[in-house]
């Protein structure tokens, strides 16, 4: 009966582990998020700064300058809450907004429509 209980323990152990394990690589993911930074005429703008955070790993941030075509990329946000915030050459903010990656590998693309 001993040997049953042992093995028994053993199982849960390993499977808590297992279970514990996954829950961190999932929490720990990351996805990508792309975009666009349009005026409110809708014309593309280029040459601004994009600062991306994470609601859920507040030390995370990334910046980005929007190309010609006004697109930007981050490659490594993780799972969660983000928030853009748009920064013109002085400093100003310019716009922002809010989006959501939802899962590990996930592509997310948000239009940033400034004021």
């Amino acid at each position: 009966m001993n040997k049953l209980m042992v093995r028994l323990c053993r199982f849960a152990v390993v499977g808590m582990a297992a279970v514990a394990i996954g829950w961190s690589q999932q929490a720990a993911g990351r996805g990508t998020v792309t975009g666009t930074v349009i005026n409110n005429s809708g014309a593309v703008v280029s040459g601004v700064k994009v600062v991306i955070t994470s609601a859920v790993s507040p030390g995370y941030t990334g910046n980005a300058t929007t190309d010609a075509n006004g697109a930007f990329t981050f490659s490594d946000p993780p799972v969660g809450g983000i928030t853009l915030k748009v920064y013109d050459q002085a400093g100003n903010l310019l716009g922002s907004a809010q989006a959501t990656i939802g899962s590990a590998g996930q592509v997310v693309t948000v239009t940033v429509k400034l004021p």
